[in-house]
C-alpha cells in the first residue's frame, strides 16, 4: 500500500516492510507515520495508480514564500543546455536566491558571455522563485562513494 503524506513524502505499508528497528524505539517512531514507512522521497500522483518521484525530502529547499524546490529537478533542466556538463544548485544563506556551480563541456563555454547566455536561457523558462541569481564555473562537483552529489 502506498500513499503520500501531507508534505508529499511517499509512505509505504506492506508485510515486506520491516515493522521497526531492533532495540531502537525512538528511531522506529521517527521512521514510521501511522504504520507507514517514511521513504524520504517526495512524489506526485500522475494518475490514480502512478506517481513520479520528484526528489528527496532531505534535499528539498523551502523558500520563505512557502514554495518548495528540488535542486535535482533544476539541475536536470540546466544540464540539458549545450555547454553544461553537470551542475550543482543550492540556496544561498539568509536569502531565497539560488546559485549554480557549473562544470562546462569545454573552455569555450566558461567565457562570461557564453555562460551568461546559458543561464539567461535557463532563467527564461523558469518562474521567478526558481531563477538562478548567481552562477560560477567549477572544475568538478563533489560526489560521495555512490556517485551522488554531496549536498551542503
Amino acid at each position: 500500500e502506498i500513499k503520500l503524506s501531507d508534505s508529499g513524502e511517499i509512505l509505504v505499508k506492506s508485510i515486506h516492510v520491516c515493522p521497526g528497528y531492533y532495540k531502537a524505539e525512538e528511531e522506529t517512531e521517527k521512521q514510521f507515520l501511522d504504520g507507514y514507512w517514511r521513504t524520504g522521497d517526495i512524489g506526485v500522483w500522475v494518475d490514480d495508480n502512478v506517481f513520479r518521484i520528484v526528489g528527496r525530502l532531505k534535499e528539498m529547499i523551502a523558500l520563505s514564500n512557502g514554495k518548495k524546490i528540488f535542486p535535482s529537478e533544476l539541475e536536470a533542466k540546466l544540464e540539458k543546455f549545450e555547454g553544461v556538463k553537470e551542475c550543482y544548485i543550492e540556496k544561498l544563506p539568509d536569502s531565497d536566491n539560488l546559485k549554480a556551480w557549473i562544470v562546462v563541456e569545454s573552455e569555450e563555454y566558461s567565457k562570461a558571455d557564453n555562460l551568461r547566455s546559458i543561464v539567461k536561457a535557463y532563467n527564461r523558462e523558469e518562474p521567478m522563485y526558481r531563477k538562478l541569481t548567481e552562477y560560477e564555473v567549477t572544475d568538478h562537483i563533489e560526489r560521495n562513494t555512490l556517485g551522488k552529489k554531496v549536498r551542503r
